[in-house]
């Protein structure tokens, strides 16, 4: 009988075909993987947050999370073209004072 390295159960081999094809990886994990996946895409949320309140929304959504629940969180610096007037427009001088102020924040060099 084969062995599910996904799931570390062996099974008949009636539950290594799915959608008429035979997998290496039973049907019932690749159908809840493949239901996760769509869960976590519905709720994807993009948010424009301040530098300012990147603290406090942190914060708050590791605050509201469940027991044993996943969280992911992704950033992008956006500078537009007022930004840059502003501090004019030396793009390696803004590059060095992020990556420093991450550095500083979460004590890694």
């Amino acid at each position: 009988m084969p062995f599910c390295t996904s799931c570390s159960r062996t099974l008949s081999f009636a539950e290594f075909i799915y959608e008429g094809k035979s997998y290496k990886t039973c049907a019932r994990y690749i159908t809840n993987k493949a239901i996760k996946k769509d869960n976590l895409d519905e709720k994807t949320i993009i948010k424009a947050i301040s530098i300012q309140d990147i603290s406090d929304y942190i914060t708050n959504v590791i605050a509201d999370l469940e027991h044993c629940s996943e969280l992911s969180l992704v950033f992008r610096i956006q500078l537009d073209e007022i930004i840059l007037g502003i501090v004019d427009t030396d793009v390696k001088a803004i590059t060095i004072l992020i990556i420093n102020e991450i550095e500083n924040g979460d004590g890694y060099n």
